[in-house]
C-alpha cells in the first residue's frame, strides 16, 4: 500500500501553493498542522523520535542549493555523480540508512518550492560545459517513495527534453512507478533500483517493497522504454552470501531485459560509527554490524580490505558471465581498491566521466539511447 502520513506539518507561507494542497488532497486521513514557516535547522517539533519522525511529513521551503556535485567521502573514487535535493528523510526503515545519523530532525521533509530548484538547475546546466551528466535524486531520501503524493517525476522528467546531455535517475527501493508509465520516455531517464538477495533484504530492508515487487516494477518501466540502473549497494556479507547475491542475479536475468540496464553499481555495507549504534538502538535484533570492520579514512566503518575486494570480485564475475555488456562501477570506494578488482585506478573527474561517456551516447536521428563498447 501507498505510504499514508499520520502527520503533516505546513509552513504557513506555502499553505497555499498548488503543490501543497494536492498533497493535503490525496492524504485525507491525515492530521495537518500549519504552523510559523522555519529553517530546516528550527523544524516545527524537537520531539518526535525516530520511529514518529517517519510517519511525519513536513512540507516546506529549501533556500539553500539545490543542484550539487555529489560530495562522496575523503579519499574514495568520485563517479561523477550530480544530485538534486528536493527533500529529505524517508519512510522506510533500513538497519543501515546514513540518514539515520545524518538528518537534523526526524521527519520526512518536501521542499514545495520546486519552481526553485528547476530554475536554478536550468542556470547551472545552461551555464555548463557540453558533456553527458548524470543526475540523481536519491540521495537524501527515496526518488519515489513520495511520488504518488507530490508527482515529483512527472514535474523533472521535462528536464531532459530541454538538455539532452542529461541522464537522469530516480533511485528507489519501492515499486512505485505508477506516475512513470504515464510518460512516454525518451531514453535518457534512468530507473535504478537497489537490490539485495531477498533473505537479507526480508531482515535489513523494514518497510521497503520486496525484491520481487521491486523486479517486477522495474520490467514494467523497461517494457514502455525506460532505462534500468541495479544498485548492488550495500553489498552484506551474511552466512551463504555468495549463493544469494547468484540467485538475486539469476533473478534479474530471469526477469528484466539486459539491454535496457545502463549500470550498476557496487558498494559494500559501510556507516558512521553514530548510524550503528542508532540502529542497535532501534532494531536490536539487526545482525548485520556483527562482522569485524575497520575506520577508513573518510572515518566510516569498513569491512577489511580483502574481505571488500573478494566480495566484489565474486559478484564482479557473476555480473560478467550473466550480463558482459553492461557497465559496472564501484561507489564509494578507494582507487586501490578499484586497481585490485578491476585492474586500473581511476579518477573522480576525467576518467570516471569517461568511463560513462563511452557507454552510453544518443541515437544520432532518435531520442532514444543505444549501448557502445566500453575501452575497458
Amino acid at each position: 500500500m501507498s505510504f499514508q502520513p499520520q502527520l503533516i506539518f505546513v509552513d504557513e507561507d506555502i499553505a497555499d501553493h498548488p503543490r501543497t494542497q494536492r498533497i493535503l488532497e490525496r492524504c485525507p486521513h491525515s492530521e495537518v498542522r500549519v504552523s510559523p514557516t522555519r529553517q530546516l535547522a528550527d523544524p516545527p517539533t524537537q520531539n518526535l523520535s525516530l520511529t514518529q519522525g517517519k510517519k511525519t511529513l513536513w512540507l516546506t521551503t529549501h533556500k539553500g542549493a539545490w543542484f550539487k556535485k555529489c560530495p562522496g567521502t575523503a579519499g574514495q573514487v568520485c563517479c561523477n555523480y550530480y544530485i538534486m535535493h528536493q527533500g529529505g528523510g524517508c519512510h522506510y526503515d533500513c538497519a543501515y540508512c546514513f540518514l539515520q545519523g545524518y538528518q537534523n530532525n526526524p521527519m520526512l521533509q518536501y521542499f514545495v518550492n520546486l519552481e526553485d530548484g528547476m530554475a536554478e538547475i536550468e542556470a547551472v546546466l545552461t551555464r555548463m560545459a557540453p558533456g553527458m551528466l548524470r543526475l540523481g535524486t536519491g540521495e537524501y531520501t527515496d526518488s519515489l517513495n513520495l511520488d504518488h503524493l507530490t508527482d515529483f517525476s512527472l514535474e523533472l522528467m521535462p528536464l531532459t527534453e530541454r538538455h539532452r546531455n542529461v541522464w537522469l535517475e530516480f533511485k528507489t527501493k519501492s515499486a512505485s512507478v505508477e506516475n512513470l508509465l504515464k510518460v512516454k520516455p525518451n531514453g535518457r531517464v534512468v530507473v535504478g533500483f537497489s537490490l539485495t538477495p531477498s533473505e537479507i533484504s526480508r531482515q535489513v530492508d523494514h518497510k521497503t517493497a520486496p525484491i520481487e515487487q521491486r523486479l517486477e516494477a522495474a520490467c514494467r518501466v523497461a517494457r514502455v522504454g525506460y532505462r534500468l540502473a541495479l544498485h548492488l549497494d550495500p553489498l552484506i556479507r551474511y552466512p551463504g552470501w555468495e549463493q544469494g547475491y547468484e540467485q538475486l542475479l539469476n533473478d534479474v536475468v530471469a526477469s528484466l531485459p539486459l539491454d535496457q540496464i545502463a549500470w550498476v553499481s557496487m558498494g559494500t555495507l559501510r556507516f558512521a560509527p553514530e548510524v550503528k549504534k542508532i540502529a542497535m538502538q532501534r532494531l536490536p535484533n539487526t545482525r548485520i554490524y556483527t562482522e569485524e570492520f575497520v575506520r577508513d579514512s573518510d572515518g566510516k566503518q569498513r569491512y577489511l580490505r580483502p574481505l571488500r575486494v573478494a566480495m566484489f570480485k565474486h559478484v564482479q564475475a557473476l555480473l560478467r558471465e550473466k550480463m558482459p555488456h553492461v557497465l559496472t562501477y564501484l561507489c564509494m570506494e578507494t582507487p586501490d581498491v578499484w586497481q585490485d578488482v578491476f585492474g586500473f585506478r581511476p579518477s573522480c573527474g576525467h576518467s570516471m566521466g569517461s568511463l560513462f561517456d563511452g557507454r552510453l551516447v544518443a541515437k544520432p536521428d532518435a531520442h532514444e539511447p543505444m549501448l557502445v563498447q566500453a575501452v575497458r
